[in-house]
C-alpha cells in the first residue's frame, strides 16, 4: 500500500525561493541583452556621425566593432525602425549591399547624437575641468591623440577649437596660455573658423578627419552635430 508523502512547509519555501531566483536571473539576462543592444546601437550611430568620409556597410561595421554580421544587422534594423538611420539597398538579389546613413530628417537623430557625444565627453572629467573656460568661447572643441589613448605616456595635449568668427581666436589663445602654466604636457591647439574646418575636412585633410573620427567632442556637442549634418547633406 502506497503512502501519500506530505510536502512540508520547508520544501515549499525552498521551491519559492528557487523560483524567485530563477525569475530574477531571467530578468537580469533580458536587461543585460537590452543594455548590450543599446550600446551597440550607440556605437553605430557615433561611427556614422564621426567617420563621415567612409561608406558604411554591414560588413564594415561588423569588422570594426568585432560583432557578427547578424548582430549588426539586428541593431541596424532596430535603428531603422526608430527612423534614426536609412538603409539604402545597392543592387538586387542575395548579394545586394546596403549603404547606411543617418536620417537627418528625424529631429530625434540630432538629440540622440548630442547625448551620446556628451556621455563620451563626461568621461574626460579632468580635461573638461581644466579647459572649462573654453566652453563659453568656442562653437566646439575636439580633444584627440595620445592624451586619450595613452594619457600616462602622452607628452602633448592635442585639441582643435572651432569658432564662428576669427575674433574669438585671441580669447582662446589667452585661455590656453594661462592653462599651459599649470600643465606638464605641452598643449598643441589648432584654432579654426567653421568654414576653415569644413574646408580642411572636405579636401580631405587626413589629420583632421582622423581627429574627428577618433577624438572626443569636449564641448559644444550640439553645434558639432549640426556642423557634421551640414557637411553630410
Amino acid at each position: 500500500m502506497l503512502r501519500k508523502v506530505k510536502r512540508g512547509k520547508g520544501n515549499r519555501d525552498t521551491e519559492s525561493i528557487e523560483s524567485f531566483k530563477y525569475a530574477i536571473n531571467n530578468k537580469l539576462i533580458v536587461v543585460n541583452k537590452m543594455v548590450i543592444s543599446h550600446n551597440l546601437s550607440k556605437k553605430i550611430m557615433l561611427i556614422l556621425l564621426k567617420d563621415f568620409c567612409s561608406e558604411h556597410t554591414v560588413t564594415s561595421l561588423a569588422k570594426r566593432l568585432s560583432v557578427s554580421r547578424v548582430g549588426i544587422w539586428k541593431a541596424l534594423r532596430k535603428l531603422e525602425s526608430e527612423e534614426l538611420i536609412i538603409l539604402e539597398q545597392i543592387g538586387n538579389g542575395r548579394t545586394s549591399v546596403y549603404r547606411i546613413r543617418l536620417n537627418w530628417k528625424n529631429v530625434l537623430t540630432e538629440r540622440e547624437l548630442s547625448l551620446y557625444l556628451t556621455q563620451e565627453a563626461l568621461r574626460q572629467k579632468r580635461w573638461r575641468w581644466d579647459f572649462c573656460e573654453l566652453e563659453r568661447n568656442i562653437d566646439f572643441t575636439l580633444l584627440f591623440g595620445s592624451i586619450l589613448t595613452l594619457p600616462k605616456k602622452a607628452n602633448d595635449i592635442d585639441m582643435i577649437n572651432v569658432v564662428s568668427n576669427k575674433k574669438g581666436f585671441a580669447k582662446i589663445d589667452g585661455i590656453i596660455k594661462k592653462k599651459q602654466v599649470t600643465q606638464l604636457n605641452k598643449i598643441h591647439d589648432i584654432n579654426l573658423t567653421l568654414r576653415e574646418f569644413r574646408d580642411e575636412l572636405s579636401k580631405p585633410n587626413k589629420a583632421f578627419v582622423d581627429a574627428v573620427k577618433t577624438g572626443v567632442v569636449l564641448f559644444g556637442q550640439e553645434k558639432f552635430v549640426k556642423f557634421i549634418k551640414a557637411m553630410q547633406k
